[in-house]
């Protein structure tokens, strides 16, 4: 790829650099999130889950930054010419990509994600989150492990109202129903659009710089 073709044009070159910046995290965010998925030494074992849920957690967050630079495309006469070159099934991409930047579950989902559980620790989110576990689970203990080297840390009791953030505030899933029916459905469309927008940065980035 051409460092000097995008250099000819920055505002253009900077939207394609972008892009692969998030293709790139969202590539080693999933590899990562698949190799702890595999792991089953016993040092480990405990964190398979939690390290399994940041790394898509992570991705999440990529594609709900990496949405906003398909926003920035879609509202430019100019840079929507570059997708207009493209080829059919590219255009396609962009166009569903479009189609959940209005979706209630990019913000609702996908920005909440991103704000509350991957880049930051809302308090009271937290806070009501300990009350109704501990008003489940009044006798509830976590287990906590300290050492010298990053995988003998592990504070359970955060794993355990991180997740109950997650499902009931974020995937808004109700006390009682299906947790992984919930779940697993939106995760599955959430990956459709993770993969959408691979694809699309990766073949529009490809017409341009090759």
């Amino acid at each position: 790829m051409s460092m000097g073709k995008m250099g000819r044009d920055p505002e253009f070159g900077s939207v394609l650099l972008r892009l692969m910046m998030v293709v790139n995290d969202c590539a080693i965010a999933g590899e990562t999130a698949e190799m702890w998925k595999s792991e089953d030494s016993e040092l480990r074992r405990k964190k398979r889950e939690e390290a399994f849920r940041y790394f898509v957690e992570l991705q999440i967050a990529h594609i709900y930054e990496g949405l906003k630079i398909i926003r920035e495309i879609q509202a430019s006469k100019r840079l929507k010419r570059f997708v207009q070159e493209c080829d059919g099934p590219t255009q396609r991409e962009f166009d569903t990509l479009v189609a959940f930047l209005v979706d209630p579950k990019y913000e609702k989902i996908v920005g909440r994600v991103r704000n509350n559980l991957a880049f930051h620790y809302d308090a009271k989110l937290t806070e009501r989150a300990l009350t109704q576990y501990c008003e489940k689970y009044a006798e509830g203990i976590g287990a906590i492990s300290m050492g010298s080297k990053p995988f003998d840390w592990m504070f359970e009791p955060g794993a355990f109202i991180n997740e109950r953030v997650a499902v009931r505030d974020v995937f808004d899933v109700p006390e009682g129903a299906d947790i992984t029916e919930k779940t697993d459905k939106l995760m599955i469309e959430l990956q459709g659009i993770l993969n959408t927008f691979m694809q699309f940065a990766g073949h529009f980035v490809w017409k341009h710089t090759a």
